[in-house]
């Protein structure tokens, strides 16, 4: 019986022991198993993060890519609001008439506080506040002084305010200004007095660029005549060829690249040029 006893005793020893031993198991398994669980989650969120980062820096540039060319027509001394730098903050923009004074006025830009004069003339006409689809900034304008003489003004502003000013002679014809381009208005003094006009381009640095030769408007038929003989170039295709023309032959004008050559045609068709100096700017 004792010996019995004493079986049964040993035998719920090691049964407990075992127990003991296969909770403790169980216990650091499961220890495991959640920081397993822990680490995984971490790595997750920390990819998820991730993914959203790129997908905020993707769609910003998306934002940018997509950003459009922008072109208001503005009046003389009223403030208007750009982001001139692109760093998401609005400065306040101006041209307006900073001083008048006998028949001249002073033409000036202000941005946030900052006053740049940009030139002296009897009057002012057109302004254009621009802003391209690369962020870069300007304002187009065209001042007049008597004589129907103008000139046009392309004032880029760069990232620390400054203004940078281009100008060429003639006014904005109103109503084609764009981002990218306009037509321009001019009076000519190329044996004669003409009107005409010109295609320019706003390059994509801001830059003012004529793309054609100036088209002279000429509804009267007005022309010139020889008065003595003279040698001129008539145009064969492509080339071009030296031709004498006698007395009383009458000339029509067509266009010109205002540097080199005038652009004319005969009253037989012919298309021909003459070609010019210019010493003085009249």
């Amino acid at each position: 019986m004792k010996k019995v006893l004493l079986l049964g005793i040993t035998l719920c020893l090691l049964l407990g022991s075992t127990a003991c031993n296969t909770k403790k198991v169980n216990n650091t398994q499961n220890a495991i198993i959640e920081q397993n669980h822990t680490e995984t989650n971490q790595e997750t969120q920390e990819m998820m993060q991730k993914e959203d980062q790129k997908d905020q820096k993707d769609q910003q540039q998306t934002t940018t890519n997509q950003k459009e060319d922008r072109c208001q027509k503005i009046d003389f001394n009223q403030k208007n609001e750009i982001d001139v730098n692109n760093d998401g903050i609005l400065e306040s923009i101006e041209i307006f008439v900073a001083e008048e004074r006998a028949c001249y006025i002073t033409i000036a830009i202000n941005i946030d506080g900052e006053v740049t004069d940009i030139v002296e003339a009897e009057g002012c006409e057109n302004a254009f506040l621009i802003q391209n689809k690369d962020g870069l900034t300007g304002i187009l304008f065209d001042a007049a002084w008597s004589n129907d003489y103008c000139k046009t003004y392309l004032c880029q502003i760069n990232e620390n305010k400054e203004i940078i000013t281009e100008e060429i002679k003639g006014h904005i014809a109103y109503d084609t200004v764009t981002a990218r381009s306009f037509v321009l208005e001019d009076y000519l003094y190329l044996f004669g007095t003409w009107n005409a006009t010109c295609e320019y381009e706003i390059t994509s640095d801001l830059h003012l660029r004529a793309v054609a030769d100036y088209q002279i408007k000429n509804d009267t038929e007005r022309c010139i005549t020889v008065k003595q003989n003279l040698l001129v170039s008539v145009q064969e295709d492509e080339l071009w060829r030296d031709t004498e023309y006698k007395v009383g032959e009458r000339f029509y004008p067509v266009a010109t690249d205002c540097k080199e050559y005038m652009y004319f045609q005969t009253e037989e068709g012919e298309y021909i040029r003459i070609e010019f100096t210019i010493d003085e700017e009249y």
